[in-house]
């Protein structure tokens, strides 16, 4: 899962900064938020069933940081479309939608993935300790 989403967030960072790429911008969010549609509830429900007699807590946890993940990029969609549509926009509540939309939701949208790989990662554990190996 992180290693797709990670990719799909440098193309939307990629072309954020690229004036041509306006349309590869509102397509890779729309292929984003429907990769974590997706994704957030199968990874929720392994979780859940691996980790939920073991690590309650934790399991709790990533499933609150994953279910966040989907809040953010919804309002992200949200704040790109919305001073396109509304006409009688001040100057500043148009700078404060580009912040909103080009610095804050990203920056949680990283620091929401980075919480959940940090949550889900087994520290200091190799294969062989997981059990993985046979």
């Amino acid at each position: 899962m992180p290693v797709f989403s990670d990719a799909l967030l440098v193309v939307l960072a990629i072309s954020a900064m690229v004036e041509d790429l306006s349309e590869v911008h509102r397509w890779t969010a729309h292929y984003y938020l429907i990769y974590l549609w997706l994704a957030v509830p199968i990874a929720s429900a392994i979780l859940l069933y691996q980790k939920v007699f073991d690590r309650p807590l934790a399991a709790f946890s990533q499933c609150v940081v994953l279910g966040s993940l989907i809040a953010i990029a919804l309002l992200a969609g949200f704040t790109g479309y919305l001073p396109a549509q509304i006409n009688d926009l001040s100057s500043e509540t148009y700078r404060r939608f580009v912040l909103l939309h080009g610095f804050i939701l990203p920056g949680l949208l990283v620091f929401g993935q980075c919480l959940w790989l940090w949550f889900a990662w087994p520290c200091g554990q190799t294969l062989s300790k997981q059990g993985l190996e046979r």
